[in-house]
């Protein structure tokens, strides 16, 4: 059986200004953690050696949200950038650090008895690894 031992945490800061009908969200945010993986034997009888890795992403950015935008049909869009810092460790590894853009977009809006919303987002999870995320959700009110 393969057991490990994480910890992790996370603190962001934002500021929102309003002009007119655009709101725009400047964030920073700092996160990280840290895993302890003791060494096991497979079951084709190989040792894997025990290994520690931690990450921690720095990263700053801005989320504009066009409110009541005409062009949008009801749904309220928004736009997002990050510049992210990352430090990865990694006992078999060693240390990778790189720094890499992140871009999102969405939008939200009520359908029905609930709120709808859409968003996308890409960025870098490793520093030759590409993660793109999509994220459909509804909540339903009753």
């Amino acid at each position: 059986m393969f057991g490990s031992s994480r910890q992790a945490g996370g603190l962001s800061i934002s500021k929102d200004l309003q002009q007119g009908n655009t709101s725009v969200r400047l964030v920073g945010k700092i996160s990280g953690f840290t895993e302890a993986q003791p060494s096991y034997v497979t079951s084709g009888s190989v040792t894997v050696a025990a290994n520690t890795i931690s990450k921690m992403v720095a990263s700053v950015g801005v989320r504009v949200t066009f409110e009541n935008a005409a062009w949008a049909g009801g749904f309220t869009p928004y736009i997002s950038g990050h510049a992210e810092y990352s430090v990865i460790s990694e006992t078999a590894t060693g240390v990778v650090i790189f720094a890499s853009p992140r871009f999102g977009l969405g939008l939200s809006g009520r359908v029905g008895n609930g709120n709808l919303s859409l968003a996308i987002d890409a960025g870098r999870a490793l520093a030759d690894t590409v993660d793109t995320g999509v994220k459909l959700r509804y909540d339903l009110r009753f």
